[in-house]
């Protein structure tokens, strides 16, 4: 909602948070930043009006730096003209007027409401440690080469460079969102030779068939549906963890996962429909209307789930059930925009995760796996 003008070209609007941000177009293009006070959004409107009129025009500087620049061009026979080389010039000149440490106060704040405490610490130690290092530079000055050398620092963690270079790309593509800089200096980066994706480890029919079946065997139906929410539903451990009775509609066989349990802002709420044989436990063990897993410390149940895997005599590695369901799934349907669409995350990272990983018949006998309590399904239905 717009509650006051600020200049000629800029606005202060107010959220249905309640909190304040500025405004302003030049050129064509928007520019924002949060402010707490009219005072505040004021200067932010003049300090971005002023840079950009600052650039309506080339200096001698710049037109000296082009000539020598169609110069050497036209010797390489590259078609180019002075106009060309001009705007080119002016679009790529503009050096914004947020700070690194500004803008990753901002985006952390956003992020509180947007992802889980696990992942809001990563985003603090990544990002926090950015600003310890480049904090006063503008936004819009940090250079691939800025990027690649403070992830020089994780080269010899593969896990810390992947988990770094995903967190401040995820920053910096805000940063972009919102006028402080044209381009996210984390794109495409190459990784290095020493560092790979981890691989997303599955288990086999058998470790299953094993686990799920020693967890029957304690009657714990909290532990069974953390269980087949994630090895036949594809759920985050979190998604599991924080799933209410609301969002499991036995009657319509849906299950919505809302932004109020997934972790990414990316794909914010999902619906899909309960395919046969996670129907078929949860027929045979969850209580309608009830949370499907109960416990009063994630971090106990945690230790209670990795001794479920250990007294079954299965090694547990990673979000090994969601993987199992992404890999399983993928090799009997083929189907990675369907998988996607249920595992709540981008057909490229079905893709590469788990396309070609496990044959078609073990994908067979894997959704076969059944509660002792016969139970009716239909796995033509997948």
């Amino acid at each position: 909602m717009k509650i006051a003008k600020l200049g000629e070209r800029g606005s202060l609007l107010k959220g249905s948070d309640g909190r304040l941000k500025a405004v302003v177009t030049v050129n064509g293009k928007q520019f924002q930043k949060r402010v707490k006070t009219e005072e505040e959004g004021r200067q932010f409107v003049l300090s971005v009006e002023l840079d950009r009129s600052n650039r309506d025009e080339l200096s001698s500087k710049q037109l000296n730096d082009a000539s020598n620049a169609l110069h050497l061009l036209r010797k390489a026979d590259v078609d180019v003209t002075f106009v060309d080389l001009a705007r080119f010039y002016l679009d790529n000149a503009f050096i914004g007027v947020v700070s690194v440490k500004d803008a990753a106060q901002e985006y952390l704040e956003k992020c509180k409401a947007r992802v889980t405490e696990g992942t809001l610490r990563n985003y603090k130690r990544f990002i926090g440690s950015l600003v310890e290092k480049l904090g006063d530079k503008k936004v819009a000055s940090i250079s691939r080469k800025d990027m690649i050398d403070y992830l020089g620092d994780y080269e010899q963690n593969p896990p810390n460079w992947m988990n770094a270079q995903r967190a401040l790309s995820k920053f910096f593509v805000e940063c972009e969102k919102y006028g402080y800089c044209s381009h996210n200096p984390c794109h495409l980066l190459d990784a290095p030779r020493n560092v790979k994706a981890p691989d997303r480890k599955y288990l086999s029919v058998e470790d299953a068939a094993k686990l799920i079946h020693y967890a029957e065997s304690t009657e714990n139906r909290s532990i069974i549906m953390f269980l087949v929410l994630g090895m036949f539903g594809g759920l985050r451990p979190s998604e599991a963890l924080r799933m209410d009775a609301k969002h499991i509609n036995m009657k319509s066989g849906y299950i919505h996962i809302g932004s109020d349990i997934t972790k990414t802002h990316a794909f914010k709420e999902r619906t899909f429909q309960i395919e046969p044989t996670l129907m078929a436990w949860l027929k045979a063990y969850y209580e309608p209307e009830t949370k499907p897993v109960q416990c009063k410390s994630i971090k106990t149940f945690d230790y209670v789930i990795s001794q479920t895997f250990k007294n079954a005599g299965v090694k547990r590695t990673g979000d090994c059930l969601r993987h199992t369901f992404g890999t399983y799934r993928f090799a009997l349907t083929g189907n990675s925009a369907e998988t996607a669409s249920i595992m709540g995350h981008s057909e490229d990272v079905g893709n590469k995760f788990y396309r070609g990983r496990a044959p078609k018949d073990d994908a067979m006998k894997f959704f076969k796996i059944m509660p002792k309590e016969k139970v009716e399904t239909d796995l033509d239905a997948l």
